[in-house]
């Protein structure tokens, strides 16, 4: 079992506020779990979603992403991480989210309902 630790800090341009997300890792055996801790921009899903990979390429076989300690996602951050979610999957890796706010979870199941929608369309 591991562990780490990474933080991530931003810059808001149009308010110059700084934002910062801190995740953390345990591993067990071949699943990972990530933990959130802050608001979650861009950025911070770009950041996720790299070091998911990361986890995958090193012998992660399940990765679960604990968003319990992030109330706030913005959209392009959600977008980032389903973008995630997809290229995990066809590596036969799942990457699932567990711990959403009642809000966030809405948006999540919407934002699932649209992909689908998008991918029967193509069919």
């Amino acid at each position: 079992m591991g562990s780490g630790r990474e933080r991530a800090t931003s810059q808001h341009r149009s308010t110059e506020w700084s934002v910062s997300l801190e995740l953390t890792v345990k591993r067990d055996g071949t699943t990972a779990l990530i933990r959130t801790h802050g608001y979650i921009n861009r950025e911070g899903g770009i950041q996720i979603s790299k070091l998911a990979q990361r986890l995958a390429v090193k012998g992660a076989h399940r990765i679960e992403l604990d968003l319990s300690g992030s109330p706030l996602l913005n959209v392009p951050a959600l977008e980032t991480l389903l973008k995630a979610k997809r290229i995990l999957a066809d590596r036969g890796v799942p990457f699932t989210m567990v711990g959403a706010v009642p809000a966030v979870a809405k948006v999540l199941q919407l934002m699932k309902v649209a992909e689908d929608a998008r991918k029967e369309a193509r069919q």
